[in-house]
This record gives C-alpha cells, sequence and structure tokens, in this order.
C-alpha cells in the first residue's frame, strides 16, 4: 500500500500529516514559546487567535447546515423518510459523498483507493481468521484513514510450531467508511439501500479492514476446519460400523430388520447434524469476537460521524493557520515554504515529541485569504506584524460577516455556497 513510510524508532512520529492537538492546547504552547512572560503581548496573540477561532467556526457552521440538509433524507437514523425516486436519491448521495471528501481532506484523511483496500483484505487474510468481501454490493463506497503508523503486535503460527512472536504490524489511527448499497445486495434485511451509512473507528488494524465492511463472511481457516471435522467424521465412522454390523446381523436372526435400519437412519442423521452445528457455532464464536472488537473501536455512527468530521477538520485549519503565522512571526526575515517546513516539524517535535507534518500550502492559503501574511515574487513570506495583525482580521471580520451578528451572516453564506452547489 502506499502509505508514508515510518520512521525510524527514535523518531516517533503520528504517522500522518495532521497535528495531533487541539486548537486551545497549541495556542498556550505558541503563547509561551514566542512571548514568554509578556502579559501584553500574550493578550494580543489570546486575542487575535480568538478572533480567527470564530472565523474558522463561523465557516464550517455555514457548510454544516448545508450538509445536514444532504443527509437528513439518507440518513439511517431519520424517523421519516421522504418519498424519492432512484435517481433523485442517487444525486442526493452523490452530492453528499462529493461534500463529505472536501471535509475529509481538511481534516486530512487520506482516501484508500480499491488497490489499497484489496491489499488490505489480502493482508488480513494472513492473519488469523478470512473472510470474503463482496465489493459488488455497494453503491458507493468510500474508505478514508488519518494517522498510519506501525505498531506491535503476537502471534503464534504453525510453521514455527506456535511460538509466540512479535512482529511490526500496521493500523489505522482512524478509519471513517460511507457508503450506499445497491437495491439487488444481499445482506442484513434491515439494512437499506436508500440510506448512506457513515461509521468511524479509532486504532483499526490493517488487517482487519475487511471487518468493516457490510457482506463480510467468515471464512474458517483449514486449522479451525479439521478441528471441526475430525471428531465429526471419526465419530460418525465408529457409529456407522456398530451399526452397521449390528443391523446385519439382526437382519439375519429376525423379522424386524426394517425398524433397526430406520434406527440407524435416525442416529447417521444425529451424527451428521451434530457435525454442522459444531461448524455453525464455530462461526458464531468468531462473528462474536469480531462483533465484541468492533463494539470497542467503534467512535460514531452516521450524522455524529458528519459533526466529528467537521469538528476535526476546523481544528486542523485552525492548528495549521496559528501555527505557520508564528513561525513567520518569530523570524526576522522572510521565509520560502522549505524554510517555514522545516522550522513547523522541529516547533511541533518540541510541542509533542512527534515527527509532524501538516498541509503547510493550504495554511499560507488561509494566511494570505485574512491578510495575516505576504508573498513577494520570489515565493517568500512575511506575517503583518502583531500591532497590526488584529486590525487587518477586524477588517476581514467585516468585509465576510458585517458589524452585526455574524450568524445573520451564516444564512447568507449557505445560501451562497447552495447556489454554487446547484
Amino acid at each position: 500500500m502506499n502509505h508514508p513510510d515510518p520512521t525510524p524508532p527514535n523518531e516517533p512520529s503520528s504517522g500522518e500529516n495532521f497535528i495531533p492537538l487541539r486548537h486551545r492546547q497549541l495556542i498556550q504552547y505558541l503563547v509561551d514559546w514566542l512571548v514568554g512572560d509578556s502579559e501584553e503581548q500574550s493578550e494580543r496573540l489570546h486575542q487575535l487567535f480568538h478572533s480567527l477561532v470564530s472565523i474558522f467556526h463561523i465557516e464550517h457552521l455555514a457548510n454544516l447546515v448545508q450538509v445536514e440538509d444532504l443527509y437528513e433524507s439518507l440518513d439511517p437514523d431519520h424517523d421519516e423518510f421522504p418519498e424519492a425516486s432512484t435517481e433523485e436519491i442517487s444525486v442526493r448521495a452523490e452530492k453528499l459523498f462529493d461534500r463529505l471528501v472536501g471535509v475529509l481532506y481538511s481534516a486530512h484523511y487520506h482516501k484508500l483507493d480499491q488497490n489499497e483496500l484489496n491489499d488490505a483484505v489480502t493482508l488480513g487474510s494472513s492473519w488469523g481468521v478470512k473472510l470474503n468481501v463482496n465489493f459488488e454490493i455497494f453503491d458507493s463506497l468510500m474508505v478514508f484513514a488519518r494517522g498510519y503508523r506501525v505498531v506491535q503486535r503476537k502471534r503464534r503460527r504453525w510453521s514455527n510450531f506456535f511460538r509466540l512472536e512479535e512482529v511490526q504490524f500496521p493500523e489505522f489511527h482512524r478509519l471513517v467508511i460511507g457508503f450506499r448499497l445497491k437495491p439487488t445486495a444481499k445482506v442484513d434485511a434491515t439494512m437499506r439501500s436508500d440510506v448512506v451509512y457513515l461509521k468511524m473507528f479509532k486504532n483499526i488494524p490493517e488487517s482487519e479492514l475487511e471487518i468493516l465492511l457490510p457482506g463480510s463472511t467468515v471464512q474458517l481457516s483449514l486449522v479451525n476446519r479439521t478441528r471441526i471435522l475430525i471428531p465429526s467424521l471419526s465419530g460418525f465412522a465408529l457409529a456407522v460400523y456398530k451399526i452397521t454390523r449390528g443391523a446385519m446381523l439382526i437382519t439375519v436372526f429376525t423379522l424386524s430388520a426394517f425398524y433397526h435400519w430406520l434406527l440407524f437412519g435416525v442416529l447417521l442423521a444425529f451424527y451428521l447434524g451434530r457435525g454442522v452445528l459444531s461448524y455453525l457455532q464455530t462461526k458464531d464464536r468468531y462473528q462474536f469476537g469480531l462483533t465484541r472488537n468492533l463494539y470497542l473501536k467503534n467512535l460514531d455512527n452516521n450524522m455524529g460521524v458528519i459533526y466529528r468530521l467537521f469538528n476535526e477538520a476546523e481544528e486542523q485549519e485552525v492548528c495549521e493557520t496559528i501555527l505557520v503565522y508564528c513561525v513567520l512571526l518569530n523570524e526576522q526575515k522572510r521565509l520560502n515554504e522549505n524554510e517555514m517546513a522545516e522550522r513547523s516539524i522541529q516547533l511541533l517535535k518540541k510541542f509533542t515529541d512527534l515527527v509532524v507534518t501538516f498541509d503547510l500550502h493550504d495554511a499560507l492559503g488561509k494566511l494570505s485569504r485574512f491578510g495575516l501574511a505576504n508573498v513577494d515574487s520570489k515565493g517568500e513570506w512575511d506575517a503583518v506584524p502583531l500591532n497590526d495583525a488584529s486590525a487587518v482580521l477586524a477588517n476581514y471580520w467585516t468585509r465576510q460577516f458585517g458589524k452585526k451578528n455574524p450568524l445573520q451572516r451564516i444564512k447568507k453564506i449557505f445560501e451562497q455556497q447552495q447556489g454554487k452547489a446547484e
């Protein structure tokens, strides 16, 4: 699979290009690092960052309102479903997926394509329980992950004489799955084809990704099949031998042979039934173990996933914007993007003990839009001085939201975005 190479053991990494801090934590770290004990400068920075957070919150809230409206008629948890044609449902679902993909990228998730999904299924087949996954049941399917990292796991293999061994294993810190089923899909009868299912999980090994997809069926390994079949077949063969021998002797000496052969058939059916039952019970035990595992790793479903994603996207955009602004503010000269990336990574390592990267270009675009950073013809950037930054951001606030309550502006932003989407 195509993922960032894990950093060496002496360089711990979050494994992805996202900042693993809440914006309040990062703001406090940056203020302490940038101004130290200066209460006046600290207050100015806090006011500036508070304004930035408010702007991001209002803009994300406007987007959230639109996505809520799109998902309302596609939410499996909604009490009432308005009648709609298959074509209308498909159009709504397509718009919803388009909007969610944008939010997922803002939250720094990356999409797993079909080749990566196939690789994950193949990897899962080499570990533990095997499952058959039918991708043909999906009308739409998206799988996004964040925080790809390598963890230590233990296992026993017959080829290693069942000795305990420790191996490195890939794991997703966060995993989001969205799908819509085809009307002809043969899955659980309670699942609908006119809705969109959204699921979010934490700490999912790459080998267990197929477990999360509907329509997956347990395929027992050869060892487990042998454990079921050998006792059943041996018992069945022994019973057949004894009953047949007795029935043949009785056939010679008595006229009631018919009833004994009937008894033979009943016992034969009993042993066959017990073997089948043992097989089904073993599969149920596996299924129960998988279900219990997913229960502990499930973070949210459906509309709850949307709220979480918008919150994560907002947190990431706030964090990366204030981080880059502080890096520029701390310098006495202009910086190009490579220099800013290097300083940002070093600063985050100081705060988190992790080697973390993020979307620097996106952060610079936001600073430029707010008027808090400028770039020259050489592609080098500098920050607007702190004494002027609050006034610059206030002008942006006035242009976007006016002097009235910004919540009144949300409706206008929503209407503008809805017009563009249509």
